[in-house]
This record gives structure tokens, C-alpha cells and sequence, in this order.
């Protein structure tokens, strides 16, 4: 209409877009659910059919889209995340297709995961990462956290990005950046919950190890990458608090 308000959307019309943004994040969470009973079906038959389980790729394109969507939306549907995530964080040993009779966490039953191999469980944990920054602010999100051995997932996330030999090499500096901030504050968010009375000791503790056996990887990482863009935002007129991060992870090997 006239007068430059046509192109703004009405409360009813907004409102109808969210449910229907709603409705499709369920469909992807019910998609995702099926493909965690399915890996476990696959997992425990002994008779090591052909069928390696849920597509890798599509399981991953649902997840990103999810983890898209609970970045903005997180409570809607935070009950049936937080109920799949020992799913989505778990470690790949132990899981169908590639990884059948790998290793696995003793604390977490074979065939949990849905990611084939650790390349799909780092992406998994980073599309959720937006997501989990915000459930751990909360009682119930520590809670699930802990019961997904969110820490671990986190760990395991930060040692493939920040190593080179691993993977590190074709994510950008900036964007490694900000999942490796993201990891450290969900983990803070972890030890700040139980200091509340909010999670058990047990999360504090196991967030604690999390950044302890990654903090020299960190280090060394962001050593390398100071050294190595000299130029970019963190050496001079750029994004401050990126430097100040960069130089703080430096420092953990001189402290």
C-alpha cells in the first residue's frame, strides 16, 4: 500500500508463518527420532544385513536445517530435542555403517549415534551449537546436556576444528572462530549451572575435563592462526573480541 508500511507483514500473517516454520521442524524432528530407532534396530541385529542404516547425508541436511531453526525458536520443540540429543552427540563408535565394531563410550549404549563417522559427528554438534548455547542456561537443557555427554561432543568438535590434519584447514578462520567460542561458552554456561545448584557435579566435572583436554589445541591453534593472518581483523581495526579470544587461547600454553 501507500505510504512505505506494504511490504510489513501483519501480526496474523506472521503468526501463521512461525506455526508453519513450527510444523516443518517437527517434521525434521520426527525424521531424525525415526532415524535414531532405526540405527538401533540396526545395531543389535546380529545378522549384519546389508541396509547400513539412515542416510548420512539426509540424516545431516535434517539436522542442519533443525539446528537453523532452534537457533531462533528454541522452546517449542526443546522436550524432543533434548530427548534425542544422546542421539545427535553421541560418539560414532559403536554406531551402523562405517563405524560397526569401532569403539565406543562405555557409558553410552551401541548404536546411539546417528553420525557414520566423526567428520558427521563434528557437524552434528556444530549445526547445534546455536542451540545448546541456549538450552544450558537452563535447569532442564544442563540436565540433558549432561545426560548426552554434551561435553565429550563439544571436545570432540573443537580437537577436529582446530586441527589442521583433521579437517581444520577447510572451515575459515573466522568461522572456526566463532564455533570454538561458542563450544568454550557452552561448557562456561555448564560450570556457571552447577555453581547455581542447577546440574549435577558430575556436568561441571566432565565440562572441566572437556576444556582441560582441548585447551592445548586451542592454544596451539590459535597461536597459528595469529601468526598466520597477521593482517586480518584480529591484528588491527577488525573484530576486537575475536583478538582478545585469539590472544587469551594463545596465552593457556604460557600460563
Amino acid at each position: 500500500g501507500e505510504g512505505g508500511g506494504g511490504g510489513l507483514l501483519s501480526a496474523d500473517t506472521a503468526q501463521s508463518a512461525v506455526r508453519s516454520l513450527c510444523d516443518v521442524a517437527g517434521l525434521l524432528l520426527e525424521y531424525l527420532e525415526n532415524a535414531s530407532e532405526a540405527t538401533k534396530t540396526v545395531a543389535v541385529e546380529e545378522s549384519g544385513g546389508d541396509w547400513p542404516g539412515p542416510d548420512p547425508e539426509t540424516t545431516l541436511a535434517a539436522t542442519r536445517a533443525l539446528g537453523a531453526f532452534l537457533a531462533e525458536l528454541p522452546d517449542p520443540h526443546a522436550p524432543r530435542v533434548d530427548a534425542l540429543l544422546p542421539a545427535l552427540l553421541a560418539p560414532p563408535g559403536g554406531s551402523v555403517g562405517k563405524n560397526r565394531g569401532a569403539p565406543t563410550d562405555p557409558g553410552i549404549e551401541p548404536g546411539t549415534s546417528i553420525c557414520v563417522d566423526d567428520a558427521a559427528a563434528a557437524l552434528t554438534t556444530r549445526f547445534l551449537l546455536p542451540y545448546l548455547l541456549q538450552s544450558t542456561e537452563d535447569p532442564h537443557g544442563l540436565e540433558a546436556f549432561e545426560r548426552a555427554r554434551g561435553p565429550a561432543a563439544l571436545a570432540s568438535l573443537v580437537d577436529r576444528v582446530t586441527d589442521d590434519d583433521k579437517g581444520g584447514e577447510t572451515i575459515d578462520v573466522e568461522e572456526a572462530c566463532g564455533v570454538v567460542t561458542a563450544a568454550c561458552a557452552v561448557l562456561r554456561n555448564a560450570m556457571e549451572g552447577t555453581d547455581r545448584g542447577h546440574a549435577e557435579e558430575t556436568l561441571a566435572s566432565d565440562a572441566c575435563v572437556a576444556f582441560v583436554d582441548c585447551a592445548g589445541a586451542m592454544s596451539e591453534w590459535a597461536e597459528r592462526v595469529l601468526e598466520r593472518d597477521r593482517s586480518i581483523a584480529w591484528r588491527g581495526g577488525g573484530d576486537v573480541e575475536d583478538g582478545i579470544f585469539l590472544r587469551g587461547l594463545a596465552g593457556l600454553q604460557r600460563d
